[in-house]
């Protein structure tokens, strides 16, 4: 097993900026972040950290021009969040930015999620956008280590710049679809593939609901504890679904489910949700 060495490919800094939506159709609600896990290079490393990293998390709202300069987080490491409760809900938020307070040599975070919903009465493409800027050791040569700062997105990976000045033929080249050093030769035409093909913006399409059409609903019903196909006798649980997936993808409420029992079967449960009916009612 490989030992990450914090002295070699060392972090000197680390940013990450997401937009929702290029064209500023969804409703960015919530994000989710795991436990950063150790990575050496060559392989991921199984077990944790030694120490866990931390990040602030920062705001853009629709319509501003930059960040909001107070973080809506502080030194946090991983976890569920839901905007709701970090930043003002009469503003939609546009972006939001992660850096880290402190970088543990090694550390990998294996999911950064994010959660939307659209507009109302909205409808088009959505195109999702994001950027990671990230300074640290690139190679090390003679035990000198060489310090850049790479800028990933999408389209490639260009270095941005040399932080202790003796890497500046490396500025501006893309390390995704070059070598090394300025030659301009490619890399492995098949890693370049890859990583076009996992970082790219992602897509999907909003549409409108039917006009004078009514939703249809489809309902499936079914006794959860059965023995070959048939109810099993005694307690029993009844799953209820209801879907819709005819429409555009917009909030539903207001549906009310009937369902009649067979002659024997009671209603024993305490959800605050069913109202119980006799026959005569």
């Amino acid at each position: 097993m490989q030992k990450y060495s914090p002295e070699y490919q060392a972090l000197t800094d680390y940013e990450f900026t997401y937009d929702a939506d290029q064209n500023d159709l969804l409703d960015l609600q919530a994000f989710y972040v795991a436990k950063p896990t150790q990575y050496a290079q060559g392989g991921a490393v199984t077990g944790a950290l030694q120490e866990l990293p931390t990040f602030d998390v920062y705001v853009q709202y629709e319509g501003a021009s930059d960040f909001e300069t107070t973080p809506i987080l502080t030194d946090v490491s991983d976890g569920m969040y839901s905007l709701d409760t970090l930043t003002d809900t009469t503003q939609y938020v546009d972006k939001l930015k992660f850096v880290w307070t402190k970088l543990v040599g090694g550390m990998l975070y294996g999911n950064l999620s994010f959660y939307s919903i659209p507009k109302p009465n909205v409808s088009g493409t959505s195109i999702n956008d994001w950027s990671a800027t990230i300074g640290g050791v690139a190679s090390q040569s003679q035990l000198v280590n060489h310090f850049i700062r790479t800028t990933f997105t999408p389209d490639g990976a260009t270095v941005v710049a040399s932080l202790n000045d003796d890497f500046q033929a490396d500025v501006g080249v893309d390390v995704v679809a070059e070598s090394s050093h300025g030659t301009g030769e490619p890399i492995n035409q098949a890693t370049y593939n890859a990583y076009m093909a996992y970082m790219s913006r992602k897509t999907l399409e909003i549409v409108q609901p039917s006009e004078n059409t009514q939703r249809v609903f489809n309902e499936s019903l079914k006794f959860t504890n059965t023995v070959d196909g048939r109810t099993a006798l005694g307690d029993n649980s009844l799953k209820v679904v209801v879907e819709n997936n005819t429409a555009s993808l917009m909030s539903i409420s207001g549906v009310d489910s009937y369902v009649v029992l067979p002659k024997g079967i009671t209603y024993t449960g305490s959800d605050t949700q069913v109202t119980v009916a006799d026959a005569t009612t």
